[in-house]
């Protein structure tokens, strides 16, 4: 059995860790996130500039709109997992 010494800096260095890989996660988030709102700036403005393109071109649009919104709650579920363990 380990002495109550020995647990307590076990513990520390858990807490350590786990706070080093928020930190490391929040900072992916970040830099993931902002690539994600430039091509959905990108994607709106085409749209708005294309209004009148073929079906084709607009549902390629509409699909990259689609799928930068689903990476953006991805992010956001992630971010959230990173705020719950922080209150652990």
């Amino acid at each position: 059995m380990k002495r109550p010494k020995e647990k307590i800096k076990v513990l520390k260095k858990q807490a350590s860790r786990r706070k080093n890989l928020r930190t490391y996660m929040s900072s992916i988030i970040h830099d993931v996130k902002n690539p994600l709102q430039v091509i959905l700036n990108a994607t709106e403005y085409l749209e708005m500039k294309l209004s009148q393109a073929d079906s084709d071109t607009k549902a390629t649009l509409k699909e990259i709109k689609k799928r930068v919104l689903r990476l953006d709650e991805i992010m956001q579920s992630l971010a959230g997992l990173t705020k719950q363990d922080k209150k652990i």
